[in-house]
């Protein structure tokens, strides 16, 4: 699954870059989400969960949920104990 953010610059950002084209689009592609990659070009360095877990996380679309929802689940969502949380989230699904 490829998951793709486009952003838009803010206008009134100053850019370190005077050439810089006001608007331009910045195109991320997003391969293996949950996971940490670093350098130029990218790589994946490690997943941050387990792949139960994120799919889980997919599945439960917590961005698409209420600022109320969101809030009430934070402690759940948090918890250290991972699997916790993947009980949390298949309870809610």
């Amino acid at each position: 699954m490829e998951y793709i953010r486009v952003t838009r610059p803010d206008p009134n950002e100053a850019f370190p870059k005077p050439n810089l084209p006001r608007l331009c689009f910045i195109k991320n592609v997003v391969k293996n989400p949950h996971s940490i990659a670093v350098g130029n070009p990218c790589q994946v360095v490690r997943k941050r969960f387990d792949d139960e877990l994120i799919a889980l996380l997919l599945e439960f679309r917590w961005w698409d949920k209420s600022i109320e929802e969101i809030e009430s689940l934070m402690p759940r969502l948090s918890c250290g104990d991972l699997e916790k949380v993947k009980m949390e989230i298949k309870a809610r699904l």
